[in-house]
């Protein structure tokens, strides 16, 4: 600590005063009396420093050191606003820094306090540091450039992709023929996995930026599996591979977390797994790993019998844009992410990937995941109205500059029984807001003379109470976190991301328009206008018929006899098909009702089925299992039936 002025040390050992010792000190040296007035002793280092900056050489004599002296005292001291300091930087005129050490001493020769200073060449170190300072206000800027360009091309991609997926699920409800319903079903598929890959990319740069958020939530794990499943069984009939989950049941029906995420995960490696094996079979497990009270550990297993990884390769198949060898990435494509992403969420949520494999024979991915344990969601009440309710008196604004968003979310709106007033652009939304009390305004993002953003607002500010409760509903094609905050944050109530299905916008309109006053009639107090049909016989498929289409009553009389028709020829069929070794009728067969199983929600029988086309292909045949299979048909066939 310094000493104030006119202080004397005491308690510091008085030994003779070493002038030998400072010159062997390689940075320059000075000791100076309490007062700072009188340089008592400077080093060689010191002198030298002194030569370096006035450039003329230095007399020896203690009355020129003095003068040197008190050249850098003013400078140092100007460094020291409080005297307290110890240590300071001083910047010389040739831009070189020193960092200066003051230390109090005792010279007992003449039983006087002092201060001994020391200066440190730091000029190098300086250098560094501005050199870093400089490059990470660069990086900052690239990667503020990066969130700007992922926004501007999510945007651009997620545009066009919206009315393909919108357009899609529009054709599939509009009653299409049995082959365009095929085609459609291929062209919505790959859509969705465009859209899988932007969402990689989303993803990937979310965890970067460390603005991913886990969701906790009630869910069924066991529909999540089927989910995992349905979503490559495409892809997996298309390279004749098994598809098989398998669930502890020890495992509670309802877990707490975040499904969505989980769902990727297992998505990611179940698509690896498929886009890996060749033939085969892979499979999907969920075990107990450990229980509490409040809490359970749930192991997932995702193995395959595909090419296998090398032993070098294990730990680089995690790594950002890394597949396992270039020709990997010609042969079967894909970002090289997919599971980077797997092993970020997973360390995000305190676990971690294991991997086993052997070239040639198959891979198995494994990890552990804690869930709360959930309870069985509340059914709705009797009078609740559907999911397709109309809105015929709601007053709706749809703010959109992009023509083919615009006749996308119109007929969504319009099948609705809305009729939305449009906007191009905020400054017209803002004229239409005056003149009209709109119950919902849905407002893109993303348009020219006034973005979403500033016209919400301004909204905001309008000093009318309707104004300022009014839901403004968000369309943005950006899923990026910090997007959606902003949305919140400029005072917009919430948001759908583009592409948007039927669905999900749906069911943000239930949350802020009124229910139509028609619809709210309990249905056990509505009386049919004419007798209903109702069937004696196959309840199931009845009740599924009434469910997934809304015609006329004849049609679905029409369409439950078909489909039970086709059930029953479907059961003998398959009896004859298998009987006969005659695989390639089997695949037609399983071609030409996939529909109808996915209509009426017949997983076991597809999934049998397709288990059944798998013995076929095995050598040697297994005349037990093909009975076996055929047994299984049979039980569920005339259990739907019945």
């Amino acid at each position: 600590m310094l000493l104030n002025p006119g202080f004397v040390t005491t308690g510091i050992p008085q030994q003779p005063f070493s002038h030998a010792f400072l010159n062997h000190i390689p940075h320059p040296c000075l000791v100076v009396t309490a007062d700072w007035r009188q340089l008592l002793y400077c080093n060689q280092a010191f002198d030298r420093l002194w030569q370096s900056e006035t450039g003329s050489e230095l007399c020896f004599e203690q009355s020129f050191r003095q003068q040197a002296y008190l050249h850098f005292r003013d400078s140092f001291l100007a460094c020291l606003p409080d005297m307290q300091q110890t240590q300071a930087e001083i910047t010389l005129a040739d831009s070189r820094v020193f960092a200066q050490t003051i230390s109090s001493i005792h010279i007992a020769e003449i039983n006087q306090a002092a201060y001994l200073c020391v200066f440190e060449d730091i000029t190098r170190y300086k250098k560094r540091e501005a050199e870093l300072t400089q490059a990470k206000a660069q990086l900052e800027e690239a990667l503020a450039a990066k969130q700007t360009y992922l926004s501007t091309m999510t945007h651009e991609l997620r545009t066009p992709l919206n009315a393909v997926i919108a357009m899609a699920h529009l054709l599939t409800e509009d009653n299409p023929q049995p082959h365009q319903t095929d085609n459609l079903k291929t062209l919505k598929h790959s859509a969705d996995n465009l859209l899988t890959l932007i969402n990689d990319v989303l993803d990937f740069s979310k965890i970067e930026a460390n603005k991913l958020v886990f969701e906790k939530t009630a869910f069924s794990l066991e529909e999540l599996l089927k989910n995992a499943r349905r979503s490559s069984q495409y892809r997996a009939d298309e390279k004749g591979i098994r598809l098989e989950t398998r669930k502890s049941s020890h495992i509670p029906v309802h877990l707490v977390g975040d499904p969505a995420r989980l769902l990727q995960i297992l998505n990611n490696l179940i698509s690896n797994a498929v886009k890996f094996t060749e033939k085969g079979v892979i499979l999907i497990e969920a075990e107990l790993d450990s229980k509490t009270e409040s809490q359970v550990g749930v192991r997932f297993i995702v193995s395959d019998t595909g090419i296998g990884i090398p032993q070098e390769k294990m730990q680089t198949i995690f790594e950002d844009y890394t597949q396992a060898g270039n020709d990997i990435t010609r042969k079967f494509g894909g970002t090289g992410l997919g599971l980077a992403i797997t092993k970020r969420l997973l360390e995000l949520q305190n676990s971690r990937i294991e991997v086993k494999s052997q070239v040639g024979l198959g891979s198995s991915f494994s990890f552990v995941l804690l869930f709360g344990i959930g309870e069985k969601p509340e059914s709705k009440p009797a009078g609740h109205i559907t999911r397709h309710a109309h809105w015929k008196h709601a007053q709706l604004l749809l703010v959109e500059d992009n023509e083919v968003n615009i006749i996308v979310a119109s007929k969504f709106l319009k099948s609705w029984g809305l009729q939305p007033d449009y906007a191009r652009n905020g400054s017209e939304a803002l004229e239409k807001v005056k003149e009209k009390n709109y119950d919902l305004v849905l407002m893109d993002i993303q348009m020219p003379v006034m973005d979403g953003f500033e016209a919400t607002r301004v909204i905001r500010a309008m000093n009318r109470l309707h104004l300022q409760v009014m839901p403004i509903i968000a369309l943005t094609a950006n899923a990026l976190a910090d997007v959606k905050e902003k949305c919140l944050s400029n005072g917009m109530t919430d948001f759908v991301t583009k592409p948007f299905t039927p669905d999900a916008l749906h069911t943000c309109l239930s949350k802020y328009l009124p229910p139509p006053v028609e619809q709210a009639v309990d249905a056990a107090a509505a009386e049919p206008a004419e007798p209903v049909f109702v069937p004696d016989y196959a309840g199931y498929i009845w009740q599924k018929v009434t469910t997934v289409t809304s015609e006329d009553a004849e049609t679905q009389q029409h369409l439950f006899k078909l489909s039970v028709e086709s059930i029953r020829q479907f059961k003998a069929d398959y009896q004859s098909s298998l009987l006969h070794k005659d695989s390639q009728r089997l695949s037609q067969m399983l071609h030409k009702a996939r529909t109808l199983f996915h209509m009426l929600a017949l997983e076991e029988i597809e999934l049998e089925a397709r288990q059944g086309f798998q013995l076929l292909s095995e050598t040697p045949l297994r005349e037990d299992k093909l009975r076996d299979s055929i047994h299984k048909i049979h039980a569920f066939c005339d259990r739907i039936l019945a």
